[in-house]
């Protein structure tokens, strides 16, 4: 078995693997136990494909960045399984799935083998592996432990998924809902697998009155109206466009509005052009605003008198929950998903349906209603997002670390 050379030093070395194609949770959260975990004892190092000068600000200067791209990624697979759905001769269908997944396998050992000498340039103890299958062969083979975080349901327990988590060393989940989902399965071993909710920032940014309003200028939005922020990515999942149906409704009833989404839609293209028709359609020009990607992501949130979590199917965790409590923002959260576990309902949010846009609209009118109301909801709100400080997360993943090794 090929091995690494033991670390010799009291700091051990974490290698975070992502291949998320934007910065999404997964990546975030990985940023934010980098950025801690010294503290404990670990180095960090990060390999992602999402461009270095995109996101080292969100890392502290101590944590090693290597940009590294699988040449056949999941988003190329979803597109495949599209086109592969039209094919009517199932024979034809399972040929070229088998083909491609062996080209899948031929191409991606250029990724692999990035890995691997990534492991032995910087000696690393341990793998912490957000979703890449891939990755655990090389680690096996190496001897390196490997803990699997769980960003999302495992719902899949084919053959494939089987044989590479059963060889992980340890298991997070980041919601309870994921954690079920985890545990239902015959292959995830229960003592092997902790729930652990998502940290906020070690700290948020505070802006000035005077930089809200030079930055709403910049946006086009005006003091006076009531800004609601929907925040994600620009993909159908999300539900930016059921939110529209919503705010239709709440606009009739509450003119002086501007609902801002930010995000960007650079890894599912077309959705953004959905978004724009339908504005379009509803005659909702004046009242939206695209702010795009955003590297100062506190900025915004203060920018908003309410943020609306809009997904539509379930979400594994939600960030956009705590971190519109941490900037001290009222919430409202989707039904679907670990937004349940988060926020309890008239007491330091609101829980609605996306696919019920009166539904979403009549709690989107009570807060917007009741400035009383948003404050308690921000004061019970602090209460509980304070306790999923980073430090502490940090220091309970460095356990997991030790007991692993």
């Amino acid at each position: 078995m090929e091995t690494v050379e033991t670390n010799k030093s009291s700091i051990k070395k974490v290698l975070f693997i992502d291949t998320g194609l934007s910065f999404g949770g997964s990546l975030v959260v990985a940023a934010r136990i980098a950025n801690e975990i010294n503290a404990f004892g670990y180095q960090s190092v990060v390999v992602t494909p999402v461009e270095k000068s995109l996101i080292q600000h969100h890392f502290n200067d101590d944590v090693v960045i290597v940009n590294e791209k699988k040449p056949i990624t999941y988003k190329d697979k979803m597109e495949l399984a599209d086109k592969l759905a039209k094919i009517k001769f199932s024979p034809l269908r399972k040929l070229i799935s088998l083909t491609y997944n062996l080209i899948e396998v031929i191409k991606n050992r250029k990724y692999t083998a990035k890995i691997r000498k990534t492991i032995i340039e910087h000696n690393i103890d341990i793998v912490h592996n957000n979703n890449c299958y891939d990755s655990i062969k090389v680690c096996k083979k190496m001897g390196v432990k490997v803990i699997w975080h769980f960003h999302g349901y495992l719902n899949d327990s084919s053959r494939t998924t089987r044989k590479w988590l059963s060889q992980c060393d340890h298991f997070i989940a980041i919601s309870q809902c994921v954690y079920d989902s985890a545990a239902e399965s015959d292959f995830i071993p229960k003592e092997k697998l902790t729930k652990l909710f998502n940290p906020i920032q070690s700290q948020i940014t505070q802006y000035t009155k005077a930089e809200l309003n030079n930055q709403k200028a910049k946006l086009g939005i005006s003091d006076d109206k009531f800004v609601i922020g929907v925040f994600g990515r620009l993909v159908g999942w999300k539900g930016q466009l059921e939110f529209l149906d919503a705010y239709q409704d709440f606009c009739a009833q509450f003119p002086k509005s501007i609902a801002m989404f930010v995000g960007d839609d650079s890894e599912y293209g077309g959705y953004k052009q959905q978004l724009v028709e339908k504005i379009d359609a509803l005659k909702l020009n004046d009242n939206i605003v695209f702010a795009g990607y955003v590297t100062e992501t506190d900025l915004h949130y203060q920018l908003c008198d309410l943020v609306v979590h809009c997904s539509i199917k379930p979400e594994p965790f939600g960030l956009v929950i705590t971190e519109a409590m941490q900037n001290q923002r009222p919430i409202i959260a989707s039904t679907h998903g670990a937004g349940k576990e988060l926020v309890e309902h008239g007491k330091n949010g609101f829980i609605a349906d996306p696919l019920n846009p009166k539904e979403l609209s009549k709690y989107m009118l009570d807060a917007a209603n009741n400035q009383a109301l948003r404050e308690a909801f921000i004061v019970s709100a602090n209460h509980f997002v304070s306790s999923l400080n980073a430090r502490d997360y940090a220091k309970a993943i460095s356990a997991i670390y030790n007991n692993v090794l």
